[in-house]
């Protein structure tokens, strides 16, 4: 299938397993750059290199969003490692200021 999305950044919340992974590996198979927040470093290295790693445009950054800064710290890590957007429609992803194209907030709690 193609959704006409390949070359945009996705970032995707929960991607070290389950739900999450499947949302990163469905836009990677669309041509997307995936960007990956989860707390575990391990799993979320594995994913971006299955997808091709870092090397083909995706991150990922291991943080606890639940954590004070962590959001921050999350957008910050991924600017720094991932392209820039690739899109000229982007959300603002406030307080950092951050352009992020496309933005799938996953995050679970409990």
């Amino acid at each position: 299938m193609d959704l006409g999305i390949s070359g945009r950044r996705v970032t995707i919340t929960g991607a070290s397993q389950g739900i999450g992974e499947a949302i990163a590996i469905a836009f990677a198979d669309e041509g997307c750059k995936i960007s990956v927040i989860a707390r575990r470093e391990e799993k979320l290295k594995e994913l971006v290199e299955r997808l091709g790693g870092e090397s083909a445009g995706h991150a990922y950054s291991a943080v606890d969003l639940m954590e004070d800064g962590g959001p921050t710290r999350a957008v910050e890590e991924l600017s720094e490692k991932s392209a820039k957007p690739t899109s000229s429609s982007t959300m603002w992803a406030a307080p950092c200021r951050s352009k992020i194209p496309c933005l799938l907030w996953k995050t679970g709690f409990g």
